[in-house]
């Protein structure tokens, strides 16, 4: 896609997500906010045309015209082989009071993930969201409840997560299966409860 006419051709749904990541990307390094996340992420699946994914990076140092190779036409990474992260300064943190915090729909899911629940609740609906190969999610619950709700083929790992008083299941497969994300959990329960189950809608 490097002259005028090739900005014209008709992209698939991996351009799409390859855009859809690269804008998760921004948001992990603080160049764009969730609203305008959201915003530019539906521009990109609205889009059609190459040339329609220009608007959403025009502020932006990253661009998916310059991206050459999908991950869909890549070997899935291990995730035994992915590099130790030594801090969190590039996680994004979820917090809930005495409230309920929901994000459903489609959204653009963090590689590193951090939920802190008080009293309240969150409710996070993978089934229908762009989720990275693999997602490295904190919990943090005292009293509350956490909600993870994946879609088809999707597995999550709960073996890191410790419950005190509280409780943690998953209803899920926890090997991962490298067709499809992975989650894996880790943190503590108090007196609250963490739960993985998938879609009733089959997402």
């Amino acid at each position: 896609m490097s002259d005028g006419a090739d900005r014209r051709l008709r992209i698939s749904n991996d351009d799409r997500e390859v855009a859809a990541q690269l804008l998760q990307q921004a948001l992990v390094q603080g160049r764009i906010t969730i609203a305008e996340l959201d915003e530019r992420l539906a521009t990109v699946y609205a889009a059609r045309y190459a040339d329609e994914l220009d608007a959403p990076f025009a502020d932006l140092p990253m661009s998916p015209a310059a991206t050459t190779a999908l991950p869909s036409a890549q070997p899935p990474v291990p995730v035994a082989s992915w590099p130790a992260v030594s801090d969190d300064s590039d996680r994004i943190v979820l917090s809930v009071g005495w409230g309920t915090l929901r994000r459903d729909g489609r959204w653009s899911v963090p590689a590193r993930l951090a939920v802190e629940i008080g009293p309240g609740t969150a409710i996070l609906d993978c089934s229908q969201a762009v989720v990275p190969a693999v997602v490295d999610l904190r919990v943090t619950v005292k009293s509350g409840t956490l909600k993870l709700i994946v879609g088809q083929g999707m597995t999550a790992d709960i073996n890191g997560v410790t419950a005190r008083s509280g409780t943690a299941r998953s209803k899920v497969d926890g090997v991962a299966d490298p067709r499809y994300p992975h989650f894996v959990l880790h943190g503590t329960v108090g007196a609250g409860t963490v739960v993985v189950r998938r879609s009733r809608s089959g997402g």
